[in-house]
């Protein structure tokens, strides 16, 4: 993809960059002329960092590349009396202006100027939006202090949204559509690190907690050559990062149930919940002026409640004994192939030699019902539970005003369980209706590094860059695992690997058990076991020229992204499912088969459908994402910018990906989802 932008400006050339903001002005005299040769200092307040430049011909001067803070500007020339400016604000992707006009007096006079907090933004074409420290922890984040829900005062987003399941995003990243474009092309940087998920690309896959975000800086239009692999946002987040003095905060919030409204629907005993929120940072000197740390972690810990009620068999369903039903239950084993001609059971009972072992311990395993009815006649109340901690280290050193270098390590630790509302191992998790939590425990862990420099070789040339690696470890484990219920608890064929202890343990627990008008018993959570380890890699370098009027950018940006999973999520799942529609218990070829046939269907262990997902080998994708980039500002007069910019990015396709998954259905003989090729054979599924 080839970008090719030019647009005028007001004002002085200026970089608009991910990482770092700019300083920028005019220095004249009290005429109003320009003063060239003027020494221009810039400060960090909170670092004492100093950088120096003089003025152009034209008055100008420019400090690309300057980190966020709080800077004094000192300009001193023979003859005139020494400006001094403090207070200016510089944050990442922002051009801070300060022009001077200096006053005719002697070097042993200054003159001391509050610099104006509200800075206006005039010598950039990008439509902006930043958030501070400030905003970020006193403005409402919502239940889990993301400040991601900032991004909703952004024009032209749409109203943030969390999709997927706490199990799959414990860091609950939120996404929007910016400017009606997907709300995959946005692109989110921490510290300039790529913090996508591979397979979720609208998540960050660690999102900074609240008290370490200095500033998020969201640019939704006009783009700079550099910010490139974004379509509708590209966020920058920078980080907190220590100072010459010690500061330090903590914060703890507690909810539980005490408060929250019992549900209309289920008065029974209201679930325990609770919500503990604790967080704490320290950040300071350890070599004054040169090297500073800053520190931080943030532990959440859920606890919620789920009320779910749903259909169970009764005690004489369980026996077979359907005669108190209208619905006739007739004998499979009779008739013809088509289902004319069968003949009822007598006395609308199923005999006690014809029920199938499998479903008699299946069933037994079943709560029984605890409300009147055969729909709606089971409430159960459970709880499902996220514990997360996040940890986050920061270095910055300054060996000399010429360099800085910087590190940065953060880490999310997350376990997300839940229990299985029917009792294990039977039904799906408590949380199913509340987050989307399946059974079990998911483990997630997040680590993500990151190094970065600013070498100022000249005051006319500077480079800049960064590199980091990211790492995501998923494991999710439903509480049936390593127990092969179909193979060696049923004797059920096919369903555990290859049966026994010589079967894969990821395809271990109980098979899915769907009967029509009843809730699904075994495993129902076809997508787990899950285990997930994805990669990624980012190397970004650039370089400022200032020659004359003109400001040239220049770089590149190098993503590298591996995707590593063992999920057979499409289909029926690993340890196979099974079907009862009530068909084989009508009178066929028309009859209509109702809730009362399907269950007397699954107790004489005659299946609909059989099935199971596959999974042959690990899936993999492995990605190279490339970005270059060259941008030309040339400051044609005082008032007038033209600004070139010139990038071409390629995202090829996964080298591999979507490999080894295979879902078969014994009903048409045929594996539905292609991966690697295989028997059905061996599949050993049967239909009884």
């Amino acid at each position: 993809m080839l970008l090719l932008g030019a647009w005028f400006a007001v004002g002085t050339p200026a970089d608009a960059q991910i990482l770092y903001g700019s300083v920028v002005g005019h220095v004249t005299d009290p005429s109003g002329a320009a003063v060239p040769g003027v020494s221009v200092i810039l400060i960090h307040e909170q670092t004492n960092l100093a950088r120096e430049t003089t003025t152009r011909a034209d008055g100008g001067y420019g400090f690309p590349n300057a980190q966020e803070g709080t800077y004094t500007v000192r300009a001193t020339l023979v003859g005139f009396r020494e400006h001094v400016e403090r207070g200016v604000p510089v944050s990442a992707n922002a051009v801070a202006r300060v022009d001077v006009e200096l006053e005719v007096g002697t070097l042993a006079e200054t003159v001391t100027v509050q610099s104006d907090r509200t800075l206006l933004q005039a010598d950039s074409g990008q439509l902006q939006s930043e958030v501070n420290s400030e905003e970020v922890s006193s403005l409402p984040l919502g239940s889990f202090r993301n400040y991601q829900t900032l991004l909703n005062l952004v024009p032209g987003t749409t109203p943030h949204r969390s999709s997927n399941a706490i199990t799959d995003t414990p860091a609950r990243s939120l996404n929007t559509n910016v400017n009606g474009t997907a709300r995959n092309n946005n692109n989110t940087r921490l510290d300039g690190a790529v913090t996508v998920f591979v397979w979720l690309p609208h998540h960050a896959v660690y999102v900074a907690p609240a008290e370490t975000v200095d500033t998020v800086s969201t640019t939704t239009s006009n783009f700079d050559a550099e910010q490139g692999m974004a379509g509708g946002a590209a966020v920058t987040v920078m980080t907190r990062s220590g100072s010459n003095e010690f500061h330090g905060s903590g914060t703890f919030l507690f909810e539980n149930d005490a408060l929250r409204a019992r549900n209309f629907f289920n008065p029974g005993e209201k679930p325990e919940s609770s919500r503990k929120i604790g967080a704490a940072t320290l950040g300071g000197p350890i070599l004054k002026d040169r090297l500073f740390f800053f520190g931080a972690w943030e532990g959440h810990y859920l606890t919620g409640g789920d009320t779910r009620t749903g259909t169970v068999p009764t005690a004489a369903m369980r026996a077979g004994d359907f005669s108190s039903f209208d619905t006739t239950i007739y004998d499979p084993l009779t008739g013809n192939p088509d289902g004319t001609g069968r003949t009822p059971f007598p006395g609308n009972v199923i005999p006690p030699d014809r029920i199938s072992s499998v479903a008699a311990d299946i069933q037994s395993r079943i709560p029984q019902p605890n409300r009147d009815g055969i729909s709606s006649n089971l409430t159960r109340t459970g709880n499902f539970t996220m514990d997360r901690n996040n940890y986050d280290f920061k270095l910055n050193w300054n060996p000399s005003p010429a360099l800085q270098l910087w590190g940065k390590y953060s880490q999310m630790n997350a376990d997300v369980g839940s229990d299985m509302w029917l009792g294990n191992p039977a039904g799906g998790g408590v949380g199913g209706t509340g987050f989307g939590t399946g059974s079990g425990v998911t483990r997630t862990r997040v680590k993500l590094g990151t190094l970065g420099w600013t070498w100022t070789a000249s005051p006319t040339f500077v480079v800049d860059g960064n590199v980091s690696h990211a790492r995501f470890d998923q494991e999710g484990l439903p509480p049936d695992f390593g127990t092969d219920y179909g193979t060696d608890v049923f004797g059920i064929p096919g369903t555990n690997g290859d049966g026994g202890s010589n079967g894969d343990p990821r395809t271990s627990g109980m098979p899915g058990f769907t009967i029509s008008g009843f809730e699904r018993l075994g495993n129902p959570d076809g997508w787990s076991p899950l285990f997930r380890n994805d990669r990624t890699y980012n190397v970004t370098v650039n370089a400022t020229w200032i020659k004359g009027r003109h400001e040239m950018r220049f770089g590149a940006d190098v993503v590298r992204l591996e995707l590593t999973h063992w999920q057979p999520e499409l289909g029926p799942g690993p340890r196979g499912q099974f079907t009862f529609n009530g068909g084989a218990t009508a009178l066929g070829p028309s009859g209509s088969p109702n809730q009362i046939n399907a269950y007397a269907q699954f107790l004489l262990g005659h299946t609909t459908t059989a099935a199971k997902g596959i999974q042959h080998e690990i899936m993999t994708g492995r990605e190279w994402q490339l970005g270059l980039y060259f941008r030309d500002r040339w400051q044609v007069n005082r008032n007038l910018t033209l600004n070139l910019g010139l990038r071409w990015e390629r995202y090829p396709l996964m080298t591999r990906a979507d490999r080894g998954l295979e879902y078969y259905d014994d009903t048409t003989n045929q594996v539905l989802l292609g991966g690697l090729g295989g028997n059905p054979e061996d599949l050993g599924l049967e239909v009884r």
